[in-house]
């Protein structure tokens, strides 16, 4: 007989907690799912759009952000997310090259050769790995060095968003340092 209860997954260490939890519908979300559509469906179409979800704790951010990530996805976009934690608030770019990683990684290294072509040294300001193999990321000279650096990582996910659309997801941003703010800033202006 069928006491009611749900069978839980079992462990692996390699898959976090919410992909192993049960999805259960939103309920009284719809206007934040039409919502989710629409902007999807922009962003298919090549109108990039910003949307902030704020709320207490506990009221569904996360899963609603989820549910994004999953209709994204089924409709083709790329979704990349990036975590910000109060312990890294102190970090250039944490929250950045988090979100960069995941781009980097989902995008292979023959599609982020040819986008970063050129550029690796202010993209590597960024995130350490898109430098020239045995070159040290140095700080590119020149007063307007970090325009140049925000300018060429605009570009860089400008033209991974015209391969597949990107869907951009920023965890947190309450504790994010101040140069990935300011990179955030500068890309959605």
């Amino acid at each position: 007989p069928d006491s009611g209860h749900c069978p839980e997954a079992p462990w692996d260490p390699l898959v976090s907690p919410a992909e192993t939890r049960l999805h259960l519908p939103l309920v009284g979300r719809e206007p934040e799912i039409a919502l989710f559509r629409s902007l999807i469906a922009g962003a298919r179409e090549g109108r990039g759009r910003v949307l902030f979800l704020a709320g207490e704790s506990g009221i569904g951010k996360t899963r609603l952000v989820e549910r994004l990530v999953e209709d994204a996805t089924a409709a083709g976009c790329l979704p990349v997310v990036g975590h910000a934690f109060p312990a890294e608030g102190s970090f250039p770019f944490a929250l950045a090259a988090d979100a960069m990683q995941q781009l980097v990684r989902a995008l292979g290294p023959a599609t982020v050769t040819l986008l970063s072509r050129g550029h690796e040294n202010e993209l590597a300001m960024i995130l350490p790995t898109l430098g020239k193999p045995g070159t040290p990321a140095e700080r590119p000279a020149g007063g307007d060095a970090k325009a140049r650096v925000f300018w060429h990582v605009e570009r860089f996910v400008q033209k991974a968003a015209e391969q597949k659309p990107v869907l951009l997801v920023l965890e947190n941003v309450q504790w994010a340092d101040t140069s990935s703010l300011e990179l955030l800033h500068f890309l959605v202006r």
